[in-house]
């Protein structure tokens, strides 16, 4: 999971609070199935894939900048 400027393992049924507007994107294995449930309202809530503007001037991570999907 990238959250924020980090890249976290998560492991099965782990719960995770994700503050309005942080940067965060899920990914799995090639081999892994992900599955998960987001509970957000539809309305206010409307995903946003972050630019490039923003990227470089927010994330320092070698490895988020590596595997962040833009």
């Amino acid at each position: 999971m990238i959250f924020g400027d980090e890249v976290h393992e998560l492991g099965r049924y782990k719960m995770v609070f994700i503050s309005p507007e942080t940067l965060h994107q899920l990914h799995a294995e090639k081999w892994e199935p992900l599955r998960f449930t987001c509970i957000v309202n539809r309305y206010r809530d409307i995903p946003t894939l972050p630019d490039n503007e923003y990227l470089n001037k927010n994330v320092k991570s070698e490895n988020v900048q590596k595997k962040i999907k833009r």
